[in-house]
């Protein structure tokens, strides 16, 4: 089952929220929101279209690509909703890091491999 990509909100996210990248393998997303919305951090999710596969498929399948993110942040207005560029994206996507960074202009900020560690990732280091 795959969510519609686009860009969802978590709480009520000002210029300043954190914007996390996933994508729309729905178990992915709604396990990733749940553990947001328990952290109670307003922020966007931006899910981008991987065909309906989880991180560490679509990374391995090229499905996850820097182009992809790069179109996505543009498609989405995300430059327009946040003061900040900085984007985090899921530790399974750590090898794609440096390529995002080069095709969005974004400092990519490589969060936890388990959803369930967001809340204190969030924390720690988004001090925007």
């Amino acid at each position: 089952i795959q969510m519609t990509p686009g860009v969802y909100r978590v709480g009520n996210p000002g210029p300043d929220a954190p914007v996390l990248l996933t994508v729309n393998f729905s178990l992915t997303f709604f396990t990733l929101q749940g553990y947001l919305e328990a952290a109670r951090v307003p922020c966007f999710m931006v899910i981008v279209d991987t065909e309906g596969l989880s991180v560490l498929t679509a990374v391995a399948a090229g499905k996850l690509s820097e182009a992809l993110v790069a179109e996505s942040l543009k498609k989405f207005g995300m430059e327009s909703e946040v003061s900040h560029r900085s984007l985090i994206i899921p530790g399974y996507a750590a090898p794609l890091s440096g390529r995002i960074e080069e095709a969005t202009g974004w400092k990519v900020m490589v969060g936890p491999r388990d959803a369930a560690d967001i809340g204190e990732y969030l924390e720690k280091e988004w001090k925007h």
